[in-house]
């Protein structure tokens, strides 16, 4: 993927889109992040993590999650702590503690 991706990606979230395209999308922001250097990008893909770690949605969430240990390891490990704190489906949960252990 190109460097134009994560700003499209971003933009997108920031809108008012369906779960089915969020969770895609936050999947997606995964994939970026591991292949690119996101520099000026970067808090606003942590903002968009945060706000998705708390979607209605379990998937969305769980996305949110895993793309969430992407991030420098002082901002994974706050997200997924206020996760496991804040979520209350419990196989979320476990998934929570695999990835902070993770970490």
């Amino acid at each position: 993927m190109d460097d134009a991706i994560l700003p499209m990606l971003a933009r997108e979230l920031e809108g008012e889109i369906s779960p089915e395209l969020a969770e895609t999308f936050v999947r997606a922001l995964r994939r970026q992040l591991l292949s690119l250097d996101v520099g000026e990008m970067y808090s606003r893909v942590r903002s968009l993590i945060e706000r998705y770690s708390t979607h209605p949605s379990p998937e969305i969430r769980q996305a949110s999650y895993e793309t969430a240990t992407r991030l420098l390891a002082p901002d994974a490990r706050r997200i997924l702590e206020e996760a496991e704190q804040r979520e209350s489906d419990a196989e979320l949960v476990d998934i929570v503690k695999d990835l902070r252990r993770e970490l």
